[in-house]
């Protein structure tokens, strides 16, 4: 995990900050080693009326406090959801900012997500059945396996009655259907974690 954490620290800030969207959002990316290989933690979130995340799987993450770090809440909202206690040191490096919808111009919030290593090898979930349906440790490989992957039509409703459709990919394993926002920083992490590849890991 050293060589991911340097690479991590090596990269480039990213310079878009979008300073419009004043309401930010935090999520933890938790990746653990496991001896089939690296697992990332997901979750399914509940399914109930007029929630635009619905039965979606995500990482652990929430808005924030007023007053509070974006860290603390990415470390806050894992605790909430699934009872793991993330602490600083756990932390590995930060991703890539993100608008919450495909076009920045008509998100209304940011994403900033957070790379964790697991504190143990096979930690403790306790799930807040008011928030989560389900969760459970991803093969980070099934992110690049072709079998996995498709491609679907996603109409993305801005202002009714107008929606712009966009082709996304999505990634299944199991019952686990990943997608959007989600498979873009899973995206992400794969990435870093093949190139921190040819360090000592």
């Amino acid at each position: 995990m050293e060589a991911l954490r340097a690479h991590l620290a090596a990269a480039p800030e990213d310079p878009r900050h979008w300073p419009r969207l004043k309401r930010r959002a935090a999520t933890a990316v938790v990746l653990r080693e496991a001896a089939a290989g690296l697992e990332v933690l997901l979750m399914r979130r509940v399914t109930r009326p007029g929630d635009r995340w619905s039965g979606d799987i995500s990482c652990p993450g929430g808005f924030q406090h007023p007053g509070e770090d974006i860290l603390t809440t990415a470390m806050r909202e894992t605790h909430e959801e699934l009872g793991l206690d993330l602490q600083p040191e756990h932390l590995v490096g930060p991703l890539r900012l993100r608008p919450v919808s495909p076009w920045h111009r008509f998100a209304d919030f940011s994403v900033h997500p957070y790379f964790f290593a697991a504190p143990s090898a096979d930690p403790e979930l306790v799930p807040d059945p008011r928030e989560v349906d389900s969760a459970r440790w991803f093969p980070l490989d099934a992110i690049h396996d072709p079998a996995r992957r498709t491609s679907f039509w996603w109409w993305w409703t801005f202002a009714r009655p107008i929606a712009i459709p966009f082709r996304l990919h999505r990634v299944v394993h199991e019952d686990y259907d990943v997608w959007g926002l989600t498979l873009r920083v899973l995206e992400e992490v794969a990435a870093a974690v093949d190139s921190s590849r040819t360090r000592t890991f």
